[in-house]
């Protein structure tokens, strides 16, 4: 009886010792799933001024850079009270250059340091058959300058990061950062190129919508928004100067276009007058032989004085200096020579490409209408003459027609 409850009491105390066994395992691993808990990256931003950014999660650990409010990191760990950051961009690291041959690390654990010379801390170490790009140090040609590998890690307090998104945030933030400096610099160039032209070739729109698409897409960068709407102000008032300048340029030169206008329309409606007041048989005569007022200004020349208006409008539209005269001398640039005879052309129909038609003297061919409020040709009808002509419309009749600058 003894001997069983001897049996019993063992066997009670190795189912115990089995249970409570499994109850710390539990426990044990409990802690172990917890702790090993997998990080999850995100996009931090600094919290304060002058954060230090150090080599290891320590507050014994050499200060890499400081940072201040507002800047941006991307968090990929904790340890201890410090979050685990990637390497800035803009953060580039130096190794000596007799350990780099063509591009290729040569050896094992071959420091990268802050700083161009040997008393520098240490960031992190290559190995053998490593890569790199790198260019001479500015500061030290014994030493490569070199982007950061990609596994470099950097330590800030986890007090001074707050999370704003998740790790690719920052990424994507750069991209926009650099599309807004894109679009600000082609706008700025845009304007730049606009008003070194003529007003009238100008395409203000465009600029303004270039400023405008910065304005309104890019608030969360509001730096960038602020350049944009002081350099589209400045445009807009140099823009606004060009154009008081070419009205007050193209008034001037209507008003002068007016009085020239009224002059020679005053003497037409003389010459007119004296034609009204003619005989009959005194009409025919004068048609042929055309009384030249004191302008030199017939009624075939005055009437066609409104269509070269027309044609100089539209050009003073395009040009700062719109004058007569200057319409007229690019003209004669686009002139060409002519020879004929002179013959009047005086049929009834609509859309006459001119009143005069130039023939050729040989085979009696005609050559071109012609017209001008410039050169009384009435004069010249019958002879053969030399002229200096510029293409005008047709209206689909079978020959050319030119306006005549000048005639011998």
């Amino acid at each position: 009886m003894r001997r069983f409850a001897t049996h019993l009491a063992i066997s009670l105390f190795f189912v115990q010792a089995t249970l409570f066994g499994d109850a710390v395992s539990l426990e044990e691993e409990k802690v172990i799933t917890t702790s090993q808990k997998p990080f999850h990256p995100f996009t931090g931003k600094i919290t304060r001024d002058k954060v230090r950014m150090r080599l290891q999660p320590c507050l014994d650990s050499s200060v890499v850079r400081e940072v201040d409010s507002g800047d941006m990191v991307v968090v990929t760990g904790e340890e201890d009270a410090f979050y685990a950051i990637q390497a800035p961009s803009d953060l580039k690291g130096y190794v000596y250059r007799t350990f780099i041959l063509d591009g290729v690390v040569e050896g094992n654990r071959v420091n990268v340091r802050l700083d161009p010379h040997l008393e520098a801390p240490v960031i992190t170490q290559l190995n053998q058959g490593d890569f790199v790009e790198g260019i001479l140090s500015p500061e030290n040609n014994k030493w490569l300058e070199i982007p950061l590998p990609a596994r470099t890690r950097f330590y800030i307090a986890s007090d001074y990061i707050e999370k704003i998104g998740e790790a690719d945030f920052l990424a994507q933030y750069e991209k926009r950062k650099e599309e807004v400096s894109r679009l600000l610099d082609a706008a700025r160039s845009m304007a730049e190129s606009e008003l070194k032209k003529q007003f009238t070739s100008m395409e203000a729109d465009k600029v303004i919508q270039s400023y405008n698409k910065v304005i309104d897409r890019y608030e969360d960068f509001p730096e960038c928004v602020k350049q944009a709407k002081q350099r589209l102000a400045t445009f807009q008032e140099t823009y606004l100067e060009k154009k008081v300048a070419y009205l007050e340029a193209k008034t001037h030169a209507d008003e002068t276009w007016t009085a020239n206008h009224d002059k020679q329309s005053k003497n037409v409606i003389e010459t007119q007058e004296q034609i009204v007041s003619s005989e009959p048989h005194q009409e025919d005569a004068l048609r042929e032989n055309s009384v030249a007022c004191d302008s030199g200004i017939n009624p075939r020349m005055a009437q066609w004085m409104p269509i070269e208006l027309s044609y100089y409008e539209r050009w003073a539209n395009n040009d700062d200096n719109p004058t007569i005269q200057r319409f007229y001398e690019e003209q004669k640039c686009r002139a060409v020579d002519l020879k004929g005879i002179l013959e009047l052309y005086d049929r009834p129909v609509r859309n006459k490409p001119g009143d005069y038609i130039l023939v050729d003297r040989r085979s009696r061919l005609p050559l071109a209408y012609l017209y001008s409020t410039q050169v009384n040709l009435q004069e010249k009808v019958g002879q053969e003459i030399a002229v200096v002509g510029v293409k005008r419309p047709n209206h689909y009749f079978a020959y050319p027609a030119y306006f005549v600058l000048s005639a011998e």
